[in-house]
Order: C-alpha cells, then sequence, then structure tokens
C-alpha cells in the first residue's frame, strides 16, 4: 500500500540523507553501493506505482483546481515552487 511505502521510503531517506549531505560537503562517509541502489530503485517503483495507478485514478476523480491544489500542498512539503516559469530563458 503507498502509505507503507511513503514511511518505508521515509525510513530509507532519514538514514540515507546525512551520509549524502556530508558527501557533498565534502566530508568522508561509508555509502554502499548497494544501499544507494536499492534505495533508488525503491523509489522507481514507487514512483511508476503512483503514475500508473494513483494520478489516473486523481484525474478521473478530481477536478482540475482540486488538483492544482493538491499538487501545490505536494511541492510545498518539498520546498518546491510548484508555478512553472512565466517562459523558458533562451540559450
Amino acid at each position: 500500500d503507498l502509505e507503507r511505502e511513503h514511511a518505508a521510503l521515509a525510513a530509507q531517506w532519514r538514514h540515507l540523507r546525512p551520509r549524502l549531505a556530508g558527501i557533498a560537503a565534502g566530508a568522508h562517509a561509508n555509502l554502499s553501493p548497494k544501499e544507494v541502489a536499492d534505495v533508488r530503485a525503491a523509489y522507481a517503483a514507487h514512483i511508476a506505482r503512483e503514475e500508473g495507478e494513483l494520478l489516473p485514478l486523481a484525474a478521473r476523480t478530481f477536478d482540475a483546481a482540486i488538483l492544482a491544489v493538491i499538487g501545490n500542498e505536494m511541492a510545498a512539503r518539498r520546498g518546491i515552487d510548484p508555478k512553472p516559469p512565466a517562459r523558458l530563458p533562451r540559450p
């Protein structure tokens, strides 16, 4: 079930994030390639499930305004600006 997956992914991320932050800051960290691969695979499977099952159900169930509210709330939890740029910069 998606809620259990969210909890499991959050636990994996809590364990991995401090070590990744340390590496990003230039510190040495004992990081298992298998652990990173396992977390990546779990996230990929979870996202595929959400996109294959949950998003189509939401699109059939909710109107655009409700979907926008849900998207904004999800973005806020992640600290992401939900609004795309007005236009893409030219190269």
